[in-house]
């Protein structure tokens, strides 16, 4: 069986206009990671970029060092800016009306299957 938890107050402070990553993050993630290990479950690390990656105006300059953070924790990242937005022409057209704000039908139904076809490949091994 397969649940997701998401840290809604996580991901307003790592919003990119907000967020410098830190010990508390490391300290954060770390923690996560022994409590997954507690209850002998998997954590996953879904990167879901926003509309403002791909304007002119770049927030998420820090979205190398929190990979970096992820993986030297040994944390499994979903990348869906790599699996799916750097795919396209103009990543832009994934989110209504080229804006920021939530993703295209389109957009949501490729990460999804990226995050679908990453877990289940992941949980098999």
């Amino acid at each position: 069986m397969i649940y997701f938890v998401k840290f809604t107050k996580l991901r307003n402070l790592i919003s990119p206009h907000e967020y410098t990553p830190n010990e508390n993050f490391l300290d954060l993630f770390k923690k996560v990671k022994q409590f997954a290990k507690t209850n002998n479950s998997e954590i996953y690390f879904v990167y879901m970029p926003g509309a403002t990656r791909y304007l002119a105006v770049q927030y998420d300059q820090y979205y190398n060092e929190v990979k970096k953070i992820i993986e030297n924790l040994g944390i499994s990242i979903i990348d869906i800016h790599s699996e799916v937005f750097a795919k396209e022409e103009n990543p832009l057209n994934l989110f209504p009306f080229q804006m920021m704000g939530h993703y295209t039908e389109e957009g949501y139904e490729k990460a999804a299957k990226v995050i679908y076809n990453k877990t289940n490949i992941i949980s098999k091994n």
